[in-house]
């Protein structure tokens, strides 16, 4: 890494430590004057956006994970 890409990783790094806390505090702020009973709708479309009953189940990998054991003891057994 160059000495001026070294500088202005450490000059980006020193001002994300400063915006860092003060973002969160924007954050904690409209969190705490967030009105539930007025913004239901907001909330709901939200929950909705992420919910599709067409959309495929994501899988952990285990049954996959199985099958391949399964095959591996199989041709072990063999």
């Amino acid at each position: 890494m160059k000495h001026n890409e070294s500088a202005q990783t450490r000059q980006m790094c020193a001002q994300w430590a400063k915006a860092g806390p003060a973002l969160e505090a924007i954050r904690r702020g409209e969190l705490a004057a967030f009105d539930h009973a007025r913004d239901w709708r907001l909330v709901d479309g939200l929950l909705a956006a992420g919910w599709r009953p067409d959309a495929p189940e994501r899988a952990s990998g285990l049954v996959e994970m199985e099958r391949w054991l399964r095959k591996a003891y199989a041709i072990r057994a063999a």
